[in-house]
């Protein structure tokens, strides 16, 4: 059971070259400098989204794991975990292309089809070039955490393109989450219609969706539709009291219910 509940990220050791390993810079440490790249973005794009909701679940373990020799439990627990469970595992390679360095970086898991990217750059280089094709991976297994990503870097234009792409290209959960991250670039730029619209995009796709109605339930009361704003926090509040709490985190439950019922009370206090 423990190991079909389990999620997260494995990081294995890179195989580097022999040159590379003996200045200090073995598998591990390149493996280590991964996970810790993409364990300072997974901090950095904590949301209201509750964990389980994600196509590619990362839940709060990224760890790099030595194999050992031989056949303990602890080997044992762990290939039970990447059988029964939906953990993404990622292993690389760094080689010399002529001057440059290339690191591949591998990703397998039930989640998400297997797949590889690349980066090159100089030998001096290697902690830029380790941090981008950590970034690479990030994009490709958590679209919706790469566009939160970008927007705390101030970068507007990259997140609302990389939203796009995930909403056109992603398939299950990404795609509406896409539409969410769309609304509220559209929202802050001052397009209320395209944000309400987007937003009615993303709940048709998945109506459980609680922040999809807690957001427009806010964007419907800028436009002066109260009724219509009430309405959608009538659902919002429904969702968050739900079995799933409508795919927010139980974290952020609490002020999310505080301010929809807040925003109900002149409504109900006039008998609608």
């Amino acid at each position: 059971w423990d190991a079909t509940q389990s999620s997260g990220v494995v990081v294995t050791p890179f195989s580097v070259p022999g040159s590379l390993a003996e200045k200090g810079m073995t598998g591990e440490v390149v493996a280590a400098e991964v996970q810790d790249r993409l364990l300072a973005l997974q901090q950095a794009t904590e949301t209201v989204r509750a964990e389980e909701s994600y196509e590619a679940d990362w839940g709060d373990e990224i760890k790099l794991e030595i194999p050992q020799t031989g056949v303990s439990i602890g080997e044992l627990q762990r290939w039970l975990r990447g059988w029964l469970g939906r953990r993404t595992r990622v292993s690389g390679a760094v080689t010399r292309v002529g001057e440059q360095l290339r690191i591949t970086v591998r990703v397998t898991g039930r989640s998400l089809s297997a797949f590889s990217v690349l980066s090159e750059g100089p030998e001096q280089y290697l902690d830029e070039t380790v941090k981008a094709s950590a970034l690479a991976l990030f994009k490709h297994t958590q679209p919706y955490r790469y566009g939160v990503w970008l927007i705390r870097q101030s970068k507007p234009e990259e997140a609302r393109a990389a939203f796009e792409e995930a909403s056109n290209e992603q398939v299950g959960s990404e795609r509406e989450w896409a539409l969410i991250g769309l609304s509220g670039i559209a929202g802050q730029a001052g397009d209320f219609k395209r944000a309400i619209g987007l937003l009615k995009d993303a709940i048709e796709i998945d109506p459980q969706l609680a922040l999809a109605h807690s957001n427009l339930a806010e964007f419907l009361r800028v436009e002066g539709r109260e009724e219509e704003a009430f309405l959608a926090s009538r659902t919002t509040v429904t969702l968050l009291r739900g079995l799933n709490h409508g795919k927010v985190a139980s974290s952020a439950i609490p002020d999310r219910l505080a301010k929809q019922e807040w925003a109900q009370a002149p409504f109900l206090a006039d008998g609608h």
